[in-house]
């Protein structure tokens, strides 16, 4: 199990997928510490109770950090440390081009979407960033090779950074290329800069 957790920390992102590499070591500590947790994971969960339990627990501090020098713990803070880095980096780059940068905005009421699960990065309450996948609704198709799309939590809206060249059906930009349904285009939108599609 302890390989199997190590494993899995070195995914790209845990968006969509943590539940898988956390629930049975919780499971694990959980029955070390709290046997009866079965009998109430439906209402309760996995972390409430072992945090609860934990909690409770007297744990001497020098104890703690014997623990951790045993785990490597220096090495696993650098390790964190500098994949936060990291991401944070990633971050501001996708902030820069699909939130503060001209965008073209995409609306619908349902999306139909086809996508690397292992790639996708929260962001927060603005949504999540796919980095590539293919996507279609009302207003035609999106092919995503690179560059990365902002979909909304309720995935009404998509964008991706302002569109380098359009014609009456195809519309590209560095990264993507969209297909637009018969009778759509593209207009300048509400915002300064941005476009978006049109019926």
């Amino acid at each position: 199990m302890a390989d199997r957790v190590r494993r899995f920390e070195l995914r790209p992102t845990f968006v969509r997928s943590l539940g898988y590499g956390t629930g049975v070591p919780l499971g694990l500590l959980l029955d070390q510490y709290e046997p009866s947790w079965r009998r109430r994971v439906s209402t309760k969960g996995f972390g409430g109770q072992l945090t609860q339990r934990l909690l409770s627990a007297k744990v001497n501090r020098n104890d703690a950090e014997l623990a951790a020098m045993r785990y490597d713990g220096k090495a696993l803070a650098a390790e964190e440390d500098a994949r936060d880095a990291a991401q944070q980096r990633r971050l501001s780059d996708y902030r820069a081009r699909l939130v503060e940068g001209p965008t073209l905005v995409l609306r619908q009421q349902g999306l139909g979407r086809s996508f690397n699960p292992n790639e996708l990065i929260a962001f927060g309450e603005l949504g999540t960033i796919y980095p590539t996948g293919s996507f279609s609704a009302e207003w035609g198709s999106l092919q995503l090779e690179s560059g990365g799309a902002l979909v909304s939590e309720d995935y009404h809206t998509l964008r991706v950074p302002l569109p380098a060249d359009s014609s009456a059906r195809t519309v590209t930009g560095k990264g993507w290329v969209l297909n637009l349904s018969p009778g759509w285009h593209i207009q300048p939108a509400e915002r300064p800069g941005d476009w978006t599609a049109v019926h």
